[in-house]
């Protein structure tokens, strides 16, 4: 083979060297753009999902607050019984995102496990509440009106023990969620 060919073929070489690389970084550029667009993505689904379950626990605490205080009058008002229509809307808001955290991390990952967990505590409390409003009404002073106070008591012990699971899933959720995508800030030694 002459020297033309030689310069020729190492030439060609090179030059298909250098856009194979080029490629390469190319290829690995996309992928890095897809992971930190998906990154981002996902750590807005979470930090949504957060503000729900903060959004959950002042609507459960505010429906808890109006059982106790109003009792078998809970929802003899329209005023009262705001609570729980706040805790049925933000119940729907979370819905949506737990379906959202299932598709994103699997229906087994501890963010959506955590979520679902609060969930559930929430729909408890909710259901507990549900029954209290379908309770039917007694008058003052009768012996149904008793009755139906110490039953609206015991749903009441219902909506406590769901507060109380729901504290633990959504300290649980956080701490899930911060570990899958949580940012990663310089400490103070850095």
């Amino acid at each position: 083979m002459s020297t033309e060919a030689v310069a020729v073929v190492a030439t060609s070489a090179v030059a298909l060297a250098t856009i194979g690389s080029q490629f390469l970084q190319q290829r690995r550029g996309h992928k890095h753009d897809r992971e930190l667009s998906d990154l981002a993505s996902v750590r807005g689904d979470m930090a949504e999902a957060a503000a729900v379950l903060h959004r959950m626990e002042y609507a459960l605490d505010d429906a808890l607050r109006s059982l106790r205080a109003w009792g078998v009058a809970f929802f003899e008002d329209e005023e009262r019984e705001a609570p729980y229509k706040t805790l049925e809307r933000v119940g729907r808001e979370a819905d949506v995102l737990r379906g959202r955290l299932r598709i994103l991390f699997g229906p087994d990952h501890a963010v959506a496990l955590a979520f679902d967990e609060a969930n559930t505590a929430m729909l408890d409390a909710f259901r507990a509440l549900w029954m209290v409003k379908m309770e039917p009404p007694a008058e003052q002073g009768t012996l149904e009106r008793r009755e139906s106070a110490q039953w609206v008591r015991d749903q009441g012990v219902k909506v406590v023990a769901a507060r109380e699971r729901f504290g633990l899933a959504q300290e649980q959720f956080t701490a899930a969620a911060h570990s899958a995508a949580g940012a990663w800030l310089p400490s103070g030694s850095d």
